[in-house]
């Protein structure tokens, strides 16, 4: 919420997650924003006004004052109004057949998906995949 409020605006996805019973909220950019310098590690930091940061393996935690937390639910609920989720939106892919399967990884446009995006699509690709395969014994 912070980051898209006080860094950049990007998007900001809500994406229902069966493992953890709940909304997800995922927000994505291009790697070239960082590459490029406008998203560097000490510009982020002075934007959100972070006292510190800490940077992990694979991720980056941002000590931020405790005012700048206090809209989340309205925040999140207002991300979760406008964004498709998972549980809510039908399976376009139910009744295909390899060759529309073929062409809609073709037609994935991954540069303008979100990580999380990425995920579903393959998890409904693997749903559909499991289905045929039940019911065709070539496939």
């Amino acid at each position: 919420m912070v980051f898209a409020q006080k860094v950049k605006a990007y998007k900001v996805s809500a994406k229902y997650i069966k493992s953890v019973k709940a909304e997800v909220l995922s927000l994505g950019f291009p790697v070239s924003e960082v590459e490029k310098g406008s998203l560097g590690i000490q510009a982020i930091k002075s934007a959100l006004g972070a006292a510190s940061y800490e940077e992990k393996t694979d991720s980056v935690v941002f000590l931020i004052p405790e005012n700048l937390k206090v809209n989340y639910p309205e925040f999140k609920d207002a991300c979760i109004k406008t964004s498709e989720l998972v549980e809510d939106k039908p399976s376009e892919y139910d009744h295909t057949n390899i060759h529309i399967l073929v062409k809609m990884i073709q037609d994935f446009d991954l540069a303008n998906h979100t990580p999380m995006q990425a995920l579903a699509f393959i998890s409904d690709l693997k749903e559909v995949i499991k289905v045929k395969s039940k019911s065709v014994e070539s496939f």
